[in-house]
């Protein structure tokens, strides 16, 4: 895991003497431990390195060829790097390192760019083909690793984080208003290609894009998931689940130092740690704990680690952090950020630092089986359209189903009513967002685009891959923001403390095989991520695999935030003079809803998720638009 840069003067213009130092200075909490640059006049490469796997010299980075006519620099980990090699190592290429950065070379000079289909992992790189004058950069199919680029005139600059090009090109420091309009109407942010600067893109999950001396970029996916059998049951369901999660968690072991565990007491950081510990050895553990507080996980995470094969590291956040930490958190996304996880991930993942370089987590679990609430609406209208039909008998099964879902008793018509109203409002309703955006600034762009939505599968624009809603919501939220931006938190707060953060569920195999089953494998009878219960069935406490509720990272956001030295710096910075000048939030509804009286403190304290999305753009505005970037925040 690692930081990567590099700047292609397509004009021949040679490179600045401290351009790429700068930029590597940057990112700097993302290698801490070897730096590495590479120039060839017009082009250069800057490369921070995080040992993981074969931590000498041998797989230092730049790295070119034999003949040194391409140079890769590379950020993350190719799992099933040691297949690769053998694969390669039969046709006759020789290896002098161990680890898999060669590989990914050797994988790229072997096959092109069809070696991009061949990487199990996640990945963000750069290649430079001398002999065809060409610049390729790729990305791993679902986001996990970040890579932007910015092309203005004949200069390419690209960078892990945004920070790097700005340091080196300050006249980059320009926001992009429409993301700006969408993040404060509710929607998510880390679309495809899109960021919050005006000329600095991403590139889009599972492509690689190709610059030449002339032309703009090209930009192609290299893997798109086309089931063979669409939804198709199958006898063998939760024994295949099982075989392939367990193998995507022995391949994202495969490490050259200690490997921990982020355990939050929930069904999927659950599986994926037990699975982690049958690999043998002393798993260190690092869960979050309320002492006498309702939202306190740590008997269910003490349920999973329930023997001397795990260490457990107990995470208690400190609410008088929560206003000094959300600055460390806006600078190292390099972006506003929506509120949820953020705060207690930063603790768990500092204290994880103590202790080990790598952690396993359950990302991607949610989305992939349907573990939100904003996934029953669909589901929903997939059981009613099976059940279309039937008697009134199975309908009113259905309304129980539902029941059991939500945790909801009574009526199960009620029930299903204010389900259906509940989810509706919250999926479409952009009206409390509306309320602090001024009107001047929102009336330049347009309503919210459907695919920023909860709710992006119902609308008419959005891909229907599959044949039922609820697989088609599920790849949606894998697809456009949910899961992206949830990644790109995972890696901008655990690489703040040098974490490499591995995501077994995210493995492309695990991927395809649950979207090529019927949307009933994952929610049934009543309960949520069914196929994973029955897979993991004798892995788990069953404290842990009937547990219904959900809480995620939680955290009393509302409460943090609404403190009385919190309150009075949260106050400070949205009704500073730059805040309200700007012309993007309204001054007066600002005044009206922090007011200095207890009516303030309790908005904040009810309304945390909006104020948490105005505050992180405000600071954002300070640390990347308003002055030159540093080295360091």
């Amino acid at each position: 895991m690692c930081g990567i840069a590099g700047i292609w003067q397509r004009d021949g213009t040679p490179l600045q003497n401290d351009t790429l130092a700068s930029m590597a200075r940057t990112l700097r909490h993302r290698g801490p431990d070897g730096n590495g640059e590479w120039r060839a006049g017009c082009i250069g490469f800057a490369h921070t390195r995080l040992t993981i796997v074969d931590v000498s010299e041998r797989s230092a980075q730049p790295m070119w060829n034999a003949h040194g006519s391409r140079v890769l620099v590379y950020n993350g980990e190719i799992h099933n790097y040691k297949e690769l090699r053998a694969e390669l190592g039969a046709e006759g290429v020789s290896f002098r390192s161990t680890g898999d950065t060669e590989v990914v070379l050797a994988s790229f000079e072997h096959w092109g760019e069809s070696a991009f289909e061949r990487f199990n992992g996640m990945w963000a790189l750069a290649i430079w083909d001398a002999r065809e004058r060409r610049l390729i950069l790729s990305r791993d199919r679902f986001g996990i690793k970040p890579l932007y680029y910015s092309v203005r005139d004949e200069r390419i600059a690209f960078a892990s984080e945004p920070k790097a090009i700005l340091a080196a090109f300050p006249g980059e420091r320009r926001f992009d208003g429409e993301e700006v309009h969408s993040f404060l109407r509710g929607g998510s942010p880390d679309v495809r290609d899109h960021s919050f600067f005006a000329n600095i893109r991403a590139v889009a999950p599972a492509t690689w894009v190709t610059f030449t001396a002339a032309g703009p970029a090209r930009a192609a996916p290299y893997w798109r998931f086309e089931p063979g059998e669409v939804e198709a049951p199958r006898a063998d369901t939760a024994e295949r689940f099982r075989a392939l999660l367990a193998d995507s968690v022995r391949l994202r072991m495969r490490s050259d130092v200690p490997v921990g565990a982020t355990l939050s007491g929930g069904l999927d950081s659950s599986a994926v740690t037990r699975l982690a510990a049958a690999s043998g050895g002393t798993l260190d553990c690092f869960s979050l704990r309320y002492p006498g507080k309702p939202y306190d996980e740590s008997a269910y995470a003490a349920a999973v680690a329930d023997s001397a094969q795990y260490r457990m590291h107990w995470v208690e956040p400190d609410a008088d952090e929560a206003l000094p930490l959300v600055h460390d958190i806006v600078w190292h996304h390099d972006a506003p950020t929506p509120i949820r996880g953020r705060l207690p991930h930063w603790s768990v993942m500092r204290a994880a630092s103590r202790h080990v370089k790598v952690t396993l987590s359950g990302s991607g679990g949610d989305e992939l089986l349907g573990g939100y609430g904003h996934f029953f609406l669909p589901f929903f209208l997939d059981r009613l359209r099976s059940l279309r039909w039937r008697s009134a008998i199975s309908i009113r099964g259905l309304y129980r189903e539902l029941s059991q879902l939500n945790e909801v008793s009574g009526d199960h018509r009620a029930v299903l009513t204010s389900i259906a109203l509940r989810r509706l409002k919250r999926q479409f309703a952009s009206q409390p967002w509306k309320r602090f955006e001024s009107r001047h600034f929102a009336s330049q762009f347009g309503d919210l685009h459907p695919l920023r939505r909860r709710a992006a599968w119902s609308s008419a624009r959005a891909p229907r891959p599959f044949a039922s809603h609820l697989n088609n919501a599920l790849w949606l939220e894998l697809s456009f923001g949910g899961l992206t931006e949830a990644l790109h938190a995972a890696d901008a707060i655990s690489m703040a403390f040098s974490i490499e953060t591995r995501a077994p569920f995210l493995d492309h195999r695990l991927v395809e095989f649950c979207f090529s089953l019927p949307y009933d494998e994952k929610i049934r009878d009543g309960w949520t991520k069914s196929i994973l219960r029955r897979a993991l069935e004798n892995d788990l406490p069953s404290s842990v695999l009937l547990r219904r509720q959900k809480l995620g990272f939680p955290a009393p956001y509302g409460e943090w935030l609404a403190g009385k030295s919190s309150y009075l710096a949260l106050r400070d910075v949205l009704l500073s003079p730059a805040c309200l000048s700007r012309g993007i939030l309204d001054p007066g509804a600002l005044r009206r809803a922090l007011s200095f009286d207890a009516r303030g403190s309790d908005f904040v304290r009810h309304n945390a998720d909006i104020v948490w999305r105005m505050l992180t753009l405000e600071i954002w505005f300070q640390k990347f638009i308003d002055a030159p970037v540093r080295a360091a925040a």
